[in-house]
């Protein structure tokens, strides 16, 4: 198979199946399968999505930089795949067209400085001055409620605060960024291009580039990366709350701590491309997850208890978040402050 303008896509139907010798692509109907090296498991994910043999084969020269010949034995797989009638091809203008940011910048220099102090700490202080700021945080919250000063949800729309928005749009959003830059240099992962953009097409804001994460072989590290934003989130939501503990009824604090606890929420949902979907595939060593998860047509490209399991945290996600909203509307007081 010759490398073309098209876009190499998995088949529909076709399975993926892990053995001893590692992972195999089987096509159902005949069973025809072709067994999936080391090297040649990174593209999968592409190919799932639809890929071109520019970006297959860039995508090989980032993983295994030393290899020989990568475009020889990127068409010698291709071409084993299509014997097998496992891919298909389509034209390019059907793929999905990637945003582009405003502004871009590389922030791997900066992620690297900010590592490098904590890198030279203990690993044990470091988890232990991380937990010492989650208790403070849960500690804040848990006091405000012991005194009545929890705001009602409905508080983010009858006493917003413009003042508390730009302090989660100017503050907390850009932290819960770097956070995901530094988890990813504290991993030992180059981090990629950082700067503004539009998310899902309408909300402005920034971004970095963690798509490097998926280097790190071990699963905690790369759950960390995905976890450091929202854990930025809820220290967001505790130093809200230690500030209308000092100020009680204050309108900004209430509005900083309802938006970060409403994207705690949001960014730990594993439903959505999010952070919470990462975290959950990361915990189960399967990138495609999320795809096989939620989507019929891909369910045979993960095991059947990754995605029973990812099922699972999906529901109890749901759950607990229904919950938490209903026990909040139900028993805090309307006017919320003290």
């Amino acid at each position: 198979m010759q490398a073309t303008a098209a876009l190499y896509r998995i088949r529909s139907g076709v399975a993926r199946v892990q053995r001893p010798t590692g992972m195999v692509l089987v096509e159902p109907a005949e069973g025809r399968s072709v067994r999936v090296s080391t090297a040649a498991y990174d593209l999968v994910p592409l190919l799932v999505e639809g890929a071109s043999f520019e970006s297959l084969a860039r995508r090989l020269q980032e993983r295994h930089p030393r290899a020989a010949d990568v475009d020889a034995k990127l068409r010698r797989f291709l071409g084993q795949l299509d014997e097998a009638g496992l891919i298909g091809t389509a034209e390019p203008a059907r793929a999905r067209s990637a945003l582009q940011p405003w502004v871009a910048f590389d922030a791997d220099p900066l992620a690297r400085r900010l590592a490098a102090p904590l890198l030279r700490l203990p690993a044990a202080v470091g988890w232990a001055l991380l937990a010492l700021l989650g208790a403070a945080a849960v500690a804040a919250v848990a006091v405000l409620v012991a005194r009545g000063g929890l705001p009602h949800p409905m508080a983010l729309f009858t006493q917003f605060s413009v003042l508390g928005l730009l302090l989660f749009i100017g503050v907390v959003v850009p932290l819960h960024e770097a956070a995901h830059a530094l988890a990813c240099r504290l991993a030992g992962v180059a981090v990629g291009d950082a700067g503004l953009m539009l998310h899902g097409g309408v909300m402005p804001g920034p971004y970095v580039n963690t798509s490097r994460m998926y280097h790190v072989a071990r699963r905690t590290p790369r759950f960390w990366v995905a976890a450091a934003g929202p854990v930025v989130d809820a220290l967001g939501a505790g130093a809200a709350a230690a500030w209308l503990l000092a100020d009680p009824g204050n309108a900004a604090a209430q509005t900083l701590l309802l938006l970060c606890a409403v994207f705690v929420i949001l960014d730990t949902n594993p439903l959505a491309p999010s952070d919470g979907s990462r975290m959950v595939e990361a915990l189960l060593g399967d990138e495609l997850a999320r795809r096989s998860a939620l989507t019929r047509e891909r369910a045979r490209l993960s095991h059947f208890k990754t995605v029973a399991w990812y099922r699972i945290a999906c529901s109890l996600h749901l759950q607990a978040s229904a919950a938490l909203l209903v026990a909040w509307w139900l028993l805090v007081p309307q006017q919320g402050a003290l």
